[in-house]
């Protein structure tokens, strides 16, 4: 198998909530030899069926299936044979891009759930490339850069927006979701077959119409439109190239990934990928034109768990080629937990079900965005986790900062009930206050290169309840703002610091809306429409920064008079009046 085969397989596999005694560790679960399936349809944008679209499901849990199947002529589809674990499901057509959770629902599924996917039609930029005597430049790279998103985030499932020109030069690119793009032509295409020639690969990109990328003409893109005419005159000039060599301390089994970014307006732009197979002499990048650029190299250590990765560096490119560049890779942080369960008394809670530790997961969530980092790479390292059968787990591949921690349990009554991080180690000194347990959910956790850090300790407590409810368009809105969010908040007096009764939740573009894993007791609830840029989110709402921010939906909510009384393990509905207006410092 090619290395370039390798590295996308590797890739892939990375895509991707009154009481008595505690029980944790060392609580073992049964596991359960019931088989099941999940169904579901798959629509379009206008919620028709899609047909003959492949989808694919992945558990998170031990057994590690990976299954697929196409839908039918009404654009159903069932997996059966399933164990009862967490997973993922994700559908797939050329030109289309799947809707993110936050436009489509959860993204994590159970054995039993009925699934709706939405595909949306992408955008398609479309145009001819020349030469300087008008002849077709034929066979060339063509490239286009989504330079701005609008605040709107999709999954895209469609590959690299690259395609090349035909006997008449023309291209023609799809699948493409919704924003502002520049589409260059020319340089290297490392989407193509290893054994494809390009005879472009020196050259520095040529942006439409014939400018470079600092001048280059912006084309907007919305969902299944086309945009024609982005004609581009090539200029040829030839580009710089960068190279060096990746290196490890540890065994070198799989090869090295290195990621080239542009540095554009304070944003970082992918532009193109190198593989430094065991044993070569090191990475090659041509075509580049002058500007400034960032290298990060990553390496799967043998165990196929852990990555190493390299600190990101700077290279600016000034009309000469540059080598030598040295990427030396290291490990990256991880953090280790434990999971408790603290069952309730109440009796409306006799019959509910305990958690399953394989249908629970625990992800880490970097509260910052670096300056110029490559969120692709980030991304990719993203690990949603299941705790082993008596609850333990452990978070690999966290890259430096501070992160917040969320868990979710399909067991529908079960909240967070606290969250903590054991204190240090180490002798105190004289004079020292005494070290105590870190509050997990009002304060980050700092991780750094390299850093295991242990002793997360999350109780999950029985008795939680379930709101339920729809928010009716206002009276000169035919449909609700696409970024409206449910907050919730303590009405008790005695419970405004208790932040792990503060809430937030997206709403469906019908005005739906569920906030579950509550605990029980009195709560007011506040419908709000926030900017495009913005995307809330409970664990940023929960941290003692954010406390001013509580204070004022806290008062805002109180003058809105949506009361609820939550009792253990109840589902309440309740109705909202519309949006208010839109506001600032959302978490």
């Amino acid at each position: 198998m090619s290395s370039k085969r390798i590295l996308n397989l590797v890739l892939v596999a990375f895509l991707f909530w009154p009481c008595t005694q505690v029980s944790g560790q060392g609580v073992s679960q049964e596991k359960s030899s019931l088989m099941g399936a999940i169904a579901g349809q798959v629509i379009n944008e206008s919620g028709q069926p899609v047909v003959n679209v492949l989808v694919t499901l992945r558990s998170l849990g031990g057994s590690k299936t990976v299954r697929t199947t196409t839908t039918d002529a009404q654009g159903k589809f069932e997996i059966k044979g399933l164990a009862p674990e967490a997973y993922q499901v994700w559908a797939w057509q050329p030109s289309f891009f799947i809707a993110t959770p936050e436009d489509s629902g959860s993204t994590l599924y159970r054995v039993g759930d009925q699934v709706t996917l939405r595909l949306i039609k992408g955008g398609v930029i479309t145009g001819t490339v020349v030469s300087q005597t008008g002849e077709p430049v034929v066979a060339v790279p063509v490239r286009a850069y989504r330079i701005d998103d609008s605040g709107q985030r999709f999954r895209n499932l469609s590959g690299s927006f690259i395609r090349t020109t035909d006997d008449r030069g023309v291209y023609r690119i799809y699948g493409l979701p919704p924003g502002t793009y520049i589409v260059g032509a020319g340089g290297s295409d490392t989407s193509g077959p290893e054994y494809w020639v390009n005879p472009f690969a020196n050259d520095a990109p040529t942006f439409a119409p014939s400018a470079s990328r600092d001048t280059a003409g912006e084309v907007a893109v919305r969902s299944g439109e086309e945009v024609s005419g982005i004609d581009i005159r090539y200029q040829g000039d030839p580009g710089s190239s960068i190279s060096g060599t990746a290196t490890s301390a540890a065994p070198v089994v799989s090869g090295f990934s290195i990621e080239l970014t542009r540095d554009f307006q304070g944003r970082s732009q992918p532009t193109a990928q190198s593989f430094q197979q065991p044993g070569s002499r090191g990475f090659l990048f041509s075509g580049l034109a002058d500007g400034d650029y960032y290298l990060t190299a990553r390496l799967l250590k043998p165990e196929g768990v852990e990555w190493l990765i390299s600190d990101r560096r700077l290279v600016k490119v000034r009309g000469a080629d540059i080598d030598g560049i040295e990427l030396p890779v290291k490990s990256l942080g991880s953090l280790s937990g434990q999971i408790q369960l603290k069952e309730t008394t109440a009796p409306e809670c006799k019959d509910s079900i305990r958690p399953s530790f394989a249908e629970t997961i625990v992800t880490g969530r970097r509260s910052q965005r670096i300056p110029n980092e490559d969120q692709s790479t980030v991304l990719s390292l993203t690990q949603l986790i299941v705790p082993d059968e008596h609850g333990g787990f452990i978070l690999r591949n966290l890259t430096p900062g501070q992160y917040s921690f969320r868990i979710r349990t399909f067991a529908k009554y079960w909240y967070l009930d606290s969250m903590f991080l054991e204190a240090a180690s180490g002798k105190v000194k004289k004079g020292e206050p005494e070290r105590r347990p870190v509050d997990a959910v009002k304060n980050l956790t700092s991780v750094k290169s390299g850093s295991r850090i242990s002793g997360l300790t999350i109780t999950l407590a029985g008795g939680a309840g379930v709101i339920e409810g729809k928010i009716a368009p206002g009276k000169n809105e035919k449909t609700l703002p696409r970024k409206t969010f449910v907050y919730l908040v303590p009405a008790e007096a005695d419970r405004v610091e208790d932040v792990l009764r503060y809430f937030v939740e997206g709403v469906s573009p019908d005005g739906s809306f569920t906030l579950s894993s509550l605990p029980p007791g009195r709560y007011w609830a506040l419908a709000k429409t926030v900017p495009e840029n913005e995307v809330p989110n409970v664990e940023a709402l929960r941290l003692s920064s954010s406390a001013q921010l509580r204070k004022e939906l806290r008062q805002q909510a109180e003058a809105g008079q949506a009361d609820a009384i939550l009792k253990p393990c109840q589902t309440l509905t309740l109705e909202l009046p519309s949006a208010s207006p839109k506001f600032t410092g959302v978490p």
